[in-house]
């Protein structure tokens, strides 16, 4: 591989090569970004994930993990209505009262937190997952949900006019103050455009070259016959 042959080659062609490296970048930032004339704005094509995290403790009144003998619902009796809540935090009368008519806007994950144990028992501890677009997003999400859940719960206890000291309480014990990024933007596609277009563009430049190479060769050969059949032939 001769690379000073092919930078001469290269800084011959430079006109093209700047054309060609201008408009692969172009069409790379194309495929990043799309641009509204109508409405005067430029804005990412493909959108990032992001993710927070907010705890929802299920407990009664009073301290019963504090006891020896527990009074009213026990521990795991507390950890079975954790699993249950869990799945009805993603119901739709939930997520209404959590997000009104339009809905999260994202999307809302809810599961009971498992003990590190090899038998996975169940926490009475749901873990409510919000997923936006951005970080602030999946903060919202996170907190709506939790606050959603626990006035379904509320509702649903003064509905049934359960006595208060009968009453499963739901607590937040950890506020979605953190977010992840869960998914972010792909540069595979631009990288491949940009890629693509410029080694085109090289190909282009070489292909010009050659032919300028062979068409004065042949022009060389065309007067070399021409001269040789005007030469007088000895008698």
């Amino acid at each position: 591989m001769d690379l000073r042959l092919y930078w001469a080659v290269l800084t011959r062609r430079k006109r093209l090569v700047a054309a060609g490296l201008a408009l692969a970048v172009l069409l790379a930032l194309l495929t990043v970004v799309r641009i509204d004339f109508a409405r005067g704005s430029v804005g990412y094509r493909s959108t990032e994930k992001w993710v927070s995290y907010t705890r929802v403790f299920v407990t009664q009144r009073g301290f019963p993990y504090g006891e020896v003998r527990t009074r009213g619902s026990s521990p795991s009796a507390l950890a079975a209505n954790a699993l249950f809540y869990s799945n009805v935090a993603t119901s739709d009368t939930v997520l209404r009262l959590a997000f009104g008519p339009l809905g999260p806007r994202g999307t809302v994950q809810a599961a009971p937190v498992l003990t590190a144990s090899i038998g996975n028992s169940v926490l009475p501890i749901i873990s409510i997952a919000g997923i936006g677009t951005s970080a602030g997003d999946a903060k919202r999400i996170a907190a709506a949900e939790a606050k959603g859940l626990i006035e379904y719960v509320q509702l649903q206890q003064r509905s049934a006019r359960i006595p208060e000291d009968n009453r499963i309480v739901m607590k937040v014990v950890n506020q979605a103050r953190f977010a992840s990024r869960l998914q972010g933007r792909s540069v595979t596609l631009p990288v491949v455009v940009f890629l693509t277009v410029l080694l085109a563009v090289v190909g282009v430049a070489f292909a010009l070259e050659n032919m300028n190479r062979t068409e004065p060769a042949a022009a060389g050969t065309e007067v070399g016959s021409a001269l040789a059949s005007a030469r007088p032939t000895d008698a």
